[in-house]
């Protein structure tokens, strides 16, 4: 199972558990995870 395989490699990396969830494609809207410009002018 990916989600499984996932919490495994969280734990191996960072060695912490984690509670992973597999959400269907497109459950968050794309500028959620993309960064924010901002200019200083």
């Amino acid at each position: 199972e990916v989600a499984a395989r996932c919490a495994t490699a969280v734990r191996d990396a960072v060695g912490i558990e984690a509670t992973i969830e597999v959400v269907p494609r497109d459950t968050f809207p794309r500028s959620g995870y993309k960064a924010t410009r901002l200019v200083d002018s």
